[in-house]
């Protein structure tokens, strides 16, 4: 479907008032917090936390988001395990691509080792550099 300049521009107006009447993107952040089995993060450059739904909260018996803001996988995590997560950051950032579905291991909400789907998007500043990514991560079907 082809879209005039002109449509572009009212579409974007269209976006930018109503996240302007919401106060920005943060009430949005809560259908994170809802969906079934779904873990979601955003990470800076640096892969420290800035964001993270409740069941990540929940799965670390962290009451309050601001105790995991600013930490890394290597706060909570193996260093094995934490490695090949921040890997995976490192990768989603200095490629600037997103990765879908790619099976990791992590520990689940019981604690046990448990295979999970892995979805990384590079996040872009206005002028696209990447300046970090968002992360969900779901258990592995089956």
């Amino acid at each position: 479907m082809q879209i005039s300049p002109s449509e572009l521009r009212r579409r974007r107006a269209l976006q930018a008032a109503f996240l302007r009447r919401l106060g920005g993107p943060q009430p949005l952040r809560a259908i994170f917090d809802h969906l079934p089995g779904v873990s979601f993060s955003v990470k800076d450059r640096e892969s420290r936390v800035i964001f993270a739904g409740r069941p990540i909260l929940e799965k670390f018996g962290m009451k309050d988001e601001l105790e995991i803001v600013g930490t890394t996988d290597r706060d909570r995590y193996p260093a094995h395990l934490a490695e090949v997560f921040l890997a995976g950051d490192r990768e989603v950032v200095a490629l600037g691509r997103a990765v879908i579905d790619r099976a990791e291991v992590w520990y689940n909400a019981q604690g046990a080792l448990d295979w999970c789907l892995v979805t990384k998007l590079p996040l872009r500043d206005r002028r696209g550099a990447v300046i970090g990514l968002m992360a969900a991560m779901r258990p592995w079907p089956g």
